[in-house]
Parts: structure tokens; sequence; C-alpha cells
């Protein structure tokens, strides 16, 4: 049986899996990660879980073409609400919006404990990150990933003292991108600068509130002092 390839955005978030862990990977979609985790013997204990019918079928089919169905265990659920959750201490929740992930963790506030998030926010990264570590949790890794053109923002979290980040930049990247000198970091922060350029444009011409306006020059006048931070290291 061959073994299924996962893309680049899957894989980085697979990577940080640690061996023997039991991982939950929550809205699972095709269920390729868990697939993947079983295939080559990573976790000890796995789960799938979507709140939708039609996935969590697709994820039954994908594990049973790889010959892995009878190692994970498949839940029909929204977010952590299956009983035995609390059981997993990796929990994977990719490719969905800030918000929704931010509202799975309210409802598993157990998540705080021993547990390791592997996050992948779509949007509102600004908003998870702010509600993150206003709740108890810290950021203790962060990958830039790049799959098909998009970029996708990695994040390892754990419950623990966490200190807040004032600026909005800073909450959209975090400055641990900057520790670890990313080697994406600058083609990222050019990304969203010709993206806000863009936009306000866009608010300038619709002739939208000052306040509006004023945060948008903000953010990126703190974008374009981190990009040139970002050229030093070529230096």
């Amino acid at each position: 049986m061959a073994n299924i390839k996962l893309s680049n955005r899957l894989q980085t978030i697979a990577s940080f899996v640690e061996k023997g862990a039991k991982v939950a990977d929550i809205g699972t979609d095709h269920g390729y990660i868990p697939v993947w985790l079983a295939q080559n013997s990573i976790a000890s204990k796995i789960a799938a879980a979507d709140i939708n019918y039609g996935p969590l079928e697709h994820a039954k089919r994908t594990a049973t073409e790889y010959d892995v169905f009878d190692k994970i265990t498949f839940r029909l659920c929204s977010g952590l609400s299956f009983p035995e959750s609390v059981e997993y201490d990796t929990i994977i929740i990719a490719g969905m919006g800030g918000e929704l992930i931010q509202s799975i963790l309210i409802d598993a506030p157990w998540t705080k404990t021993e547990t390791k998030l592997i996050l992948q926010p779509n949007t509102k990264i600004q908003d998870l990150m702010e509600w993150l570590l206003k709740n108890g949790y810290s950021v203790d890794d962060v990958k830039l990933v790049k799959d098909a053109g998009k970029y996708y923002q990695i994040l390892i979290v754990r419950g623990g003292e966490s200190h807040l980040i004032a600026k909005e930049s800073d909450r959209l990247i975090h400055p641990l991108y900057f520790k670890k000198r990313d080697t994406l970091l600058y083609e990222y922060i050019s990304h969203l600068l010709n993206r806000y350029y863009h936009a306000i444009n866009g608010m300038r011409a619709a002739k939208s509130e000052h306040e509006e306006l004023h945060q948008m020059q903000k953010l990126i006048s703190e974008l374009e002092t981190m990009k040139e931070e970002v050229e030093t290291w070529q230096l």
C-alpha cells in the first residue's frame, strides 16, 4: 500500500506531532493528516472529528483506501465535544477561521492543561492571537508555510503564562517569527503590504471613517518597519 502524500501545508502541520502523541484532528475534512500519522506510526492514538457528515465519511473512505481505518477513531461532532476528547494530548485545528478556533477552545477549557495545540487559522489571526494571550495560552512556536501560492501561519500553543501584545502588527505576525528568522517572513510581509495598500486605496476612494483609515495606516507603517528589519538580515 502506497503512503498518502500530503500538501506542503498539511505536511508542515503534521511535522509538529511528536512521536507517541495522542492526536485529535478537529475539522478533519478528508482525514489526510490522521491517515498520514497512522501510516507512519507517529501517533499512539488518533481521532478524526468533523461537524459535517459528508467530510467525515470522506475521511473514512480515505482511511479505508490506505488500509488504516482500524487505527483511527471517527467522531461526528462539533469541535472537541466528543466525550473522550480529554484523553488526547495533541489537538490539531487547521483550515478554519480564527473565530471558529476560538469558539472551539472556549468550549474546551481543559486544553489549558498539558495539551499541545497545533493551530492554523485562515482568517482573523490578530483576533485569535489576542484571545489566546488573554485567556491563559502561550505561543511556543510559529511557522510560515506557502502552499499553492497561499501563505499560512502555524501556531504551536499551550496553556501557560502569556504576555499580551500591544501592537496589532505583532498580533498579526508574532515576534517569534523574527526570533527564528523565518525564511518566508520577508515574502509574507510583502504579500500583506500589497494587500493592505490595495485595501487602503479602496477605503480612501470610499471616504471611510477617519479612525478606520488611521488604524489601517498605522498597521501599514508597522509592517513597513518590520519589512525593513528583515531586510537587514541580508546585509
